[in-house]
């Protein structure tokens, strides 16, 4: 990946923002067969004594569970 300063947010709070604004994920991985597999996902989002934690759920038997398997 390209770490250019460009696309870089410079504040922290602008980036949780953004995520509260947007709770969705990319979830990509590959397959068997070496075939991409992207799965958006909803995520909730909680702040404890300053850790970000993320939370999400996939369903079972889905392409992205079974390429995952």
């Amino acid at each position: 990946m390209y770490n250019l300063p460009h696309f870089k947010a410079d504040n922290q709070a602008d980036v949780i923002a953004f995520m509260y604004a947007h709770p969705f994920i990319t979830l990509c991985c590959v397959d068997a067969k070496g075939h991409p597999v992207a799965t958006h996902i909803p995520v909730l989002f909680e702040e404890r004594e300053g850790v970000l934690y993320l939370q999400a759920h996939i369903m079972r038997k889905q392409e992205h569970t079974l390429a995952m398997e």
